[in-house]
């Protein structure tokens, strides 16, 4: 039992720093490209709730990412509305 425990705290580990490696890693559309700001924080995508800091947001100049395992690009311009979400 302690060897399983072992086995799955080892997994569990490894795919949090592959999840913290591809955060880190640039969309095509980021590189040679230099960010306004960018921050690594915790957020809550759908159902996956990443609190610990394996997010990043980095702005720039005409649009946004967020970028955990996946990828997502905001262009500004696509944006046509803003609202606050609270979580009840």
């Amino acid at each position: 039992m302690f060897i399983f425990g072992v086995i799955a705290s080892l997994g569990v580990l490894i795919g949090l720093i592959v999840i913290y490696q591809k955060s880190l890693q640039k969309d095509e559309n980021e590189k040679n490209r230099e960010a306004i700001y960018t921050e690594t924080t915790g957020a809550r995508i759908d159902d996956l709730n990443l609190t610990l800091p394996f997010v990043r947001v980095s702005l720039y100049s005409d649009f946004f990412v967020i970028s955990y395992y996946h990828k997502i690009i905001f262009r500004y311009s696509e944006i046509s509305k803003i609202a606050m979400f609270v979580a009840k």
